[in-house]
C-alpha cells in the first residue's frame, strides 16, 4: 500500500509541474476572449394560413345554372357539375342551396349535396341548410352518413 501512495504522490507531483508549467506559457498581456453565451434560438414563425378559396362570382355562377338548365337529365345535370367543382368551382352555402334545388329527383340532390360538402363549399357548417333542402329524411340521412357530419372546406 505504501507503495501505491507513493506511486500516486509521483503522479500528482507530475501532475501539479505541468499545470505549473502551462500556467507559466500562457501569455496573460493579451485579454481573455469573452465567453460565448449560447443564444436562444427563436423558434420559426408559424406557417401563414392559405387562403380560403373564394365561392364564385354572381356571372360564373349565372353561366353555370344556365349550363344546368340546358340538360335534361340528372346524370347529366351532375356531370356538369363535378366538371364544374373538378375545374376548381367553388361555392358559398346559399349558391350550393340554389344547385342541389336545381335537381328533380332526391337522389340528385344527395349526389350533388354529397360532391358539393366534400370538394366546393368554402363556408364551414354547411350541412344543416343542405339538409332542410332536402324534401325526406331518408335523404337528409344520406347525405348526413355520406358526408360523415362535415360539410365545407
Amino acid at each position: 500500500m505504501a507503495h501505491d501512495l507513493a506511486t500516486q504522490a509521483d503522479i500528482l507531483r507530475d501532475l501539479q509541474q505541468e499545470l505549473h508549467q502551462a500556467h507559466e506559457a500562457r501569455d496573460y498581456r493579451e485579454p481573455m476572449p469573452p465567453p460565448q453565451v449560447p443564444r436562444p434560438v427563436q423558434p420559426p414563425p408559424p406557417p401563414t394560413p392559405a387562403a380560403l378559396p373564394r365561392p364564385m362570382d354572381g356571372q360564373s355562377f349565372a353561366a353555370l345554372m344556365d349550363m344546368l338548365a340546358k340538360v335534361d337529365f340528372e346524370n347529366d345535370k351532375l356531370n356538369v357539375l363535378r366538371d364544374a367543382v373538378g375545374s376548381g368551382a367553388r361555392v358559398d352555402t346559399n349558391q350550393a342551396l340554389t344547385l342541389v334545388k336545381h335537381f328533380t329527383f332526391g337522389s340528385g340532390q344527395v349526389e350533388a349535396a354529397t360532391l358539393l360538402c366534400q370538394q366546393a363549399i368554402v363556408t364551414p357548417g354547411a350541412l344543416p341548410a343542405l339538409t332542410s333542402a332536402l324534401t325526406f329524411e331518408a335523404d337528409r340521412n344520406k347525405l348526413r352518413q355520406r358526408v360523415q357530419g362535415r360539410c365545407g372546406l
